[in-house]
């Protein structure tokens, strides 16, 4: 099962908003659905005119950081 912002996102409905011209922390709180089990994050930032980046993250490795 795959989530997008609009699935997990509680505090907005649209994408956050953000430049790779500085560098920039996004903060929010996320909802996960019931009985969702996560073990992946990918994380892909498509800025508008430029080339996506793509990151993927283990879940256990973010869990352990926070």
């Amino acid at each position: 099962i795959s989530l997008g912002w609009k699935d997990i996102a509680l505090d907005s409905e649209a994408a956050p908003v953000f430049s790779f011209r500085y560098f920039q922390e996004l903060h929010g709180t996320l909802r996960l659905p019931d009985n969702f089990e996560p073990t992946l994050v990918e994380v892909e930032a498509a800025p508008n005119g430029a080339d996506s980046v793509f990151s993927r993250y283990e879940w256990d490795t973010l869990a352990e950081a926070s």
